[in-house]
């Protein structure tokens, strides 16, 4: 009987909840997780993480810092909207959903901009007076040892120097933790510690690569050296937008034989293409999300007679290339044409990097606070009661990747309106999206017309046909079976 294949899966961060780009190749890990029966034998790297729900997941544990591995500056998750405007009444949460949102928090994109901090454990405060009397100690043993040194006891001046250097570096940590600063030292312990975690592996047959970055050549080193014919497959977490500079650069690769490069829709393969990989090897991983995250409500009972149509636009930021003044826009014109019978939830935080995106103007934000509610940043594990709960999802904002919140919608049986980019047009997406061109408000407004009909066509949410999980692992068993093979 053959030996099941060996691999090692490097994802630089193992968590639960995590960005769209990343989710994809996460939650596919967590389904991994939980298989028994399956091809291969594996073992996933991260150099940080959390929620490691099964013994074959290493990341770097350090003693007292274990929660500073999480998104510690992460604002506050906001709740669920109770959608109460116009007189409409929020579904019962607990009697729909497995989990329903957290705390709830609304308000304008102002009100949102600055949300509380919080740090958990990491929020103690330093007692200002030993630390005073401290740096006074070493001030005075600093007077003592330059005395001392000058007396002919250099080696010992040295000691005590480099004593009080390491002191200084430990009550620096210390202030970097409390102020929730210290990500660079943590995260080079981190690396650190996954490099000797490396050393220590025996040899595999495939070096899974999910998202390329530093480390992972010092892992593809290591491993070649156990075994040469270690076969590395990168992907699909490369490039972000069409910009190669995300966190790699072709040159780490270009001397590498690869068996596969992952993409996750048509479009990514070919800019990948472009970027300079060879077309022959790159493979489109099926798209696919956790069942157990998204799926339509259990009581699909949800008629839609007799109260406005509830849209639902999301963004990581509510920046104009993000599409979300062109949704304010359309909503502002639907109200005019259409006066209540629609309003909105935007999810999304209101911080823009305005050095590359541009913020909303402040007027038509205030046009449409009757008609939209804005909640703020959520985490992906609530994204399930929104796709759920509201009508149609919108998305206006530039080209992506690939499909990944459309298949989250899409799910949870809601369908959706999107830019009539190539980036959209995958197969997956041919049963319940509309399309139209970007920056045509008209344009949007007759796709939400369609939408509108589609889903009175529909009595119940239902799900809407997208790939399962169970066909993306079995398509991914067998790129490792055909690289070693």
């Amino acid at each position: 009987m053959p030996q099941p294949i060996r691999v090692a899966i490097y994802l630089p961060f193992y968590s639960g909840s995590c960005e769209s780009r990343h989710a994809r190749m996460h939650d596919l890990i967590q389904f991994l997780n939980q298989q028994k029966e399956i091809g291969f034998t594996y073992k996933i790297l991260a150099e940080r993480g959390k929620n490691a729900d099964s013994p074959r997941v290493w990341y770097a544990r350090i003693p007292f810092l274990a929660r500073y591995t999480e998104t510690y500056r992460r604002p506050v998750s906001a709740g669920a909207s109770n959608l109460t405007r116009n007189g409409i009444a929020s579904p019962d949460p607990t009697a729909t959903f497995t989990e329903s949102p957290s705390t709830q928090r609304k308000g304008s994109p102002e009100q949102l901009s600055n949300p509380p901090m919080k740090t958990g454990w990491l929020s103690f405060r330093l007692i200002t007076s030993p630390y005073r009397v401290t740096r006074r100690l070493v001030r005075v043993t600093r007077r003592l040892v330059r005395k001392a040194y000058r007396q002919s006891f250099g080696k010992l001046f040295k000691k005590i120097s480099s004593a009080v250097r390491s002191a200084r570096r430990g009550m620096s940590l210390i202030g970097q933790i409390r102020t929730g600063s210290a990500h660079g030292v943590v995260w080079k312990k981190c690396r650190q510690m996954l490099i000797e975690h490396v050393e220590k592996m025996q040899a595999v047959d495939v070096l899974h690569i999910i998202r390329p970055n530093a480390v992972s050549d010092q892992i593809i080193e290591i491993l070649k050296a156990k075994n040469p014919a270690t076969r590395i497959i990168v992907g699909p977490n490369l490039m972000a937008y069409g910009h190669p500079s995300n966190g790699f650069s072709f040159r780490q690769f270009s001397k590498l034989e690869l068996s596969c490069v992952l993409a996750i829709s048509t479009y990514h393969q070919h800019l990948l293409a472009d970027f300079g990989f060879d077309a022959g090897i790159i493979r489109r991983l099926p798209p696919s999300v956790h069942p157990q995250y998204f799926h339509p409500p259990q009581n699909n009972d949800q008629p839609i007679t007799n109260r406005p149509i509830r849209l639902m636009f999301a963004a990581s930021q509510l920046s104009v290339e993000k599409g979300i003044a062109e949704f304010l826009l359309c909503m502002q014109q639907l109200d005019s044409r259409y006066p209540g019978e629609y309003c909105a939830v935007v999810i999304g935080s209101p911080e823009v990097n305005e050095s590359v995106q541009t913020r909303p103007p402040e007027g038509l934000i205030n046009s449409v606070s009757e008609q939209v509610e804005f909640v703020g940043p959520i985490t992906r594990q609530e994204m399930n009661y929104y796709y759920s709960t509201l009508d149609i999802f919108i998305h206006c904002g530039e080209p992506e990747n690939g499909p990944t919140t459309m298949i989250e919608a899409l799910s949870c049986g809601t369908p959706c309106v999107l830019t009539d980019h190539i980036c959209f047009r995958e197969p997956e997406l041919s049963n319940g999206c509309f399309y139209y061109p970007r920056g045509n408000i008209d344009g949007l407004i007759n796709c939400i017309l369609r939408a509108k009909e589609f889903i009175e066509s529909h009595s119940a949410k239902r799900f809407l046909p997208t790939v399962r999980h169970e066909q993306t692992l079995k398509f991914l068993e067998q790129v490792y079976k055909e690289a070693v093979n």
